[in-house]
């Protein structure tokens, strides 16, 4: 009974817990970008792109450039242009891995490191075009 009783606790705190936290935050009235897990893979980078929907209507987006620098900005990572071509619904997100190729890295891993930066702290611009 005891255990029973541990179970439907354990599984109330999880199905509420996952109501309150989508991890994904939609600023109110404008599209924007969130993002995560910046990292290196050979010559190529990547990061995880929330692109996030805020407005009150479905929104196309075209076309989006990315460009990724240090916390201090001095150092430009990497930075290229990429189709999305979807549409994002209202109050909502539409994630895409990027992977900028060699010749849109500017910052190779080891210059990227020797400067002490910390890839959890990298800045991220984006303009779109829909």
């Amino acid at each position: 009974m005891r255990r029973l009783l541990l179970l439907i606790l354990m599984a109330l705190s999880l199905t509420l817990l996952t109501g309150c936290f989508d991890g994904i935050y939609i600023e109110e009235g404008e599209i924007s970008v969130v993002f995560e897990n910046a990292h290196y893979d050979g010559t190529s980078f990547y990061v995880d792109v929330f692109i996030t929907n805020g407005l009150e209507t479905d929104e196309f987006v075209g076309y989006m450039e990315f460009d990724i620098y240090s916390e201090d900005e001095e150092l430009y990572i990497a930075g290229a242009g990429f189709d999305i071509d979807e549409t994002i619904p209202a109050n909502g997100y539409l994630e895409v891995e990027i992977e900028f190729g060699s010749e849109f890295v500017f910052a190779s891993e080891s210059t990227f490191n020797s400067g002490g930066y910390d890839l959890d702290f990298v800045v991220l611009y984006f303009w779109f075009e829909d």
